[in-house]
């Protein structure tokens, strides 16, 4: 049989297509077959096959289609058509290709830059570019406002360009003053520079000019309160924001972290309001009855991993050296990536884990079921309520067993959450741990792997031998020390004369904030050393200069504090109630070194004052410290993973010997 001509071709295809247009695919379905049949490769043809599929829902197969009509022959038409698929699979790699074939199609559209920026800028690396080629669309005259906003974002995070986001929010706001986008990173920017009262100036003027966004704005004064370490302020506006929006789990979720660094609430208030989170999330939720996976107490056993913190990350301090010391022909491990941000921690992650899904587009209902589809036998959170986490997702129960470890040591709140990985340090020993989980304990509750480059740094001598005075030292995240802490070590200071306090704070203004507060109790700005953000090797080097540190209540600190371990420098830390304010304790305790550890804020002072006075058992302890750390199961990988694998193993035996019950 002769092929049609071209003509016959043409007509073909064009009612194919308008059987799509009009909903008829039980009539295009056969015949694009029986055309694609003949001309496999037209390009037409192809695309037409991508929308057929895309309506389907078949979306992968979509893009592909769409992608192979593309090799054929560039069109504007098809590589949108691709986009639109790529942005709903969280394709970010095809997504930037076609974005930039179309800027090369159609050069004077700014869109295409704009949208091409929005996928740069999720990696570090590439929001340079992005800044660029926002910065044509303003050119072009294209999305100005928008353009200037996304500016401001990018240069305040990832590139830390305060000049150059405060420089490009002004500009957005001068073309629109009541610019929502433009205001809340305005603000931000003055929070976290600590012009606090700039900041809540434009965030109440914005509340008055625009009430249904109240809910943002109040959350982002929240958030930009809680840098500053002022955390009743910022939990006032976090719950101002919640009366609006009770039923709002992400918004819950963000002020039940605020609330774990303050000791604004109760211990039972604290667990009560984490209670009401994780009833109102089962509410959202159907829970899973059944699971096809096996009650096999000995078999390989499937381990999924959900985190937003697979990248350069504190998280990852402590979970690579489990991922590389798991014996995976025991236990499978799969991880579900909840954010999009890759660096190459993401890929060295990836490629020792069994399984990667990278799941931010998905809603947790989406998320569940690939668990579930998955056939995930223990299934463990990373994230706590640090931010996108996906604790909601677990409330359906997508695997048997469920627990939730390392994020920080708390409660999610969550009953379907079987278990709370600790170690024995993190329990109380006179109370009731405040939690909806059942404490699970390791030997350990992290192992921790030091970069490579922090072998080369030394430890040095003790500096108050040389100076002739203490030094504390406090390198916790600024969002720890709040007004009460600050007030702690502003006594210390008066009780100890000559001591000195270094400090890193959130940003240059901060350090004025700082020096106001200690100079109204008496203490000289001389006697204050304030660093802003450093690199990581200057921050690591600034313990040369440090004899004791600091930790912080009611949050203590982990990564922090196990870094200053590396370099010689023991912490003063009070251990209270809640897990969350055992890390320090549980860090000390392997290393016999609890008499660093209080049990109230005046036993706090006391040990400071103490060890102050020490100097020739502080210079011994600080040249064995890191020997004594790597010698220790802080630092004993094999170990860990083994005492890991055996908790799981507890732990999905129990399962088995109760499923059906």
């Amino acid at each position: 049989m002769a092929h049609p001509k071209r003509p016959q071709q043409a007509a073909d295809l064009n009612m194919i297509a308008h059987w799509l247009q009009t909903g008829r695919p039980d009539l295009a379905r056969p015949a694009l077959a029986q055309w694609l049949a003949r001309n496999p490769l037209h390009a037409q043809a192809l695309k037409l096959q991508g929308d057929l599929l895309s309506a389907e829902g078949a979306l992968q197969a979509a893009l592909d289609a769409y992608l192979r009509s593309l090799a054929q022959q560039q069109s504007a038409i098809t590589s949108k058509a691709a986009v639109a698929v790529a942005q709903a699979l969280q394709r970010h790699d095809v997504l930037a290709g076609q974005l930039r074939l179309l800027i090369r199609l159609e050069p004077q559209d700014g869109h295409h830059r704009f949208n091409l920026a929005q996928v740069l800028k999720r990696d570090a690396a590439s929001a340079a570019e992005a800044v660029a080629l926002l910065q044509q669309c303003i050119e072009l005259g294209s999305m100005v406002k928008e353009s200037y906003c996304q500016i401001g974002m990018i240069a305040h995070s990832p590139l830390q360009q305060r000049d150059l986001a405060r420089s490009a929010f002004l500009q957005a706001l001068a073309l629109d003053a009541g610019y929502i986008d433009a205001r809340l990173g305005l603000a931000n920017l003055y929070c976290e520079n600590n012009l606090v009262e700039e900041a809540l100036q434009l965030l109440q003027q914005a509340v008055a000019d625009t009430p249904q966004e109240q809910v943002r704005l109040y959350k982002t004064l929240g958030v930009s309160l809680q840098k500053l370490g002022r955390g009743k302020e910022s939990l006032a506006f976090m719950q101002r924001a919640l009366a609006l929006m009770p039923d709002n789990s992400e918004l819950f979720s963000n002020y039940l972290f605020m609330a774990t660094y303050t000791d604004e609430l109760s211990d039972a208030e604290w667990l009560a309001q984490h209670q009401q989170y994780g009833a109102m999330v089962a509410r959202q939720a159907q829970a899973f009855s059944r699971f096809a996976q096996s009650a096999e107490p000995q078999r390989r056993l499937k381990l999924g991993f959900v985190s937003a913190d697979f990248r350069t990350h504190s998280v990852n301090y402590f979970f690579e050296p489990l991922l590389q010391a798991l014996d995976q022909q025991q236990l499978e491990v799969v991880c579900y990536y909840t954010d999009t941000q890759r660096d190459e921690v993401t890929a060295r992650l990836q490629a020792m884990a069994s399984g990667w899904h990278d799941v931010a587009g998905l809603s947790n209902e989406a998320l569940a079921r690939q668990i579930h589809q998955d056939r995930i036998d223990i299934l463990i959170d990373l994230g706590v309520h640090s931010p996108k986490n996906r604790l909601p997702a677990f409330a359906w129960r997508p695997a048997p067993v469920q627990m939730s470890w390392l994020g920080y040591p708390a409660t999610t709140g969550v009953k379907e959450i079987d278990y709370l990985l600790l170690d024995r340090y993190y329990l109380p020993a006179d109370a009731v741990l405040p939690a909806v989980e059942k404490p699970l304990l390791l030997n350990s509750y992290r192992v921790f792997q030091p970069l490579a480059d922090m072998h080369k740094l030394p430890v040095k001598p003790l500096p108050a031998l040389e100076k002739g005075y203490i030094t504390f030292g406090s390198f916790n995240d600024f969002v720890k020390i709040s007004h009460s802490q600050l007030q702690l070590w502003a006594q210390l200071l008066q009780r100890i004369p000559d001591a000195r306090l270094v400090m890193i704070v959130h940003a240059r203004e901060s350090t004025d904030y700082i020096q106001r507060f200690f100079a109204g109790h008496g203490i000289a700005a001389e006697r204050l050393m304030l660093f802003t953000k450093l690199s990581f090797s200057h921050f690591l080097q600034l313990h040369h200069y440090v004899d004791i540190a600091l930790d912080t209540y009611p949050f203590t600190g982990l990564t922090t504090c196990i870094h200053g371990l590396w370099m010689g420098v023991p912490p003063i830390t009070l251990a209270g109630s809640r897990s969350t304010s055992r890390s320090g304790l549980s860090l000390l305790a392997p290393l016999g070194l609890e008499d660093f550890v209080a049990g109230s804020a005046e036993e706090y002072l006391q040990k400071a004052e103490y060890w102050a006075t020490q100097l020739p058992r502080l210079a011994n302890i600080r040249s064995g410290l890191r020997q004594q750390l790597q010698q220790s199961p802080l630092m004993d990988g094999p170990a860990f993973a083994t005492d890991f694998a055996a908790t799981m193993r507890r732990a999905w035996q129990h399962w088995c010997s109760t499923a059906g019950q």
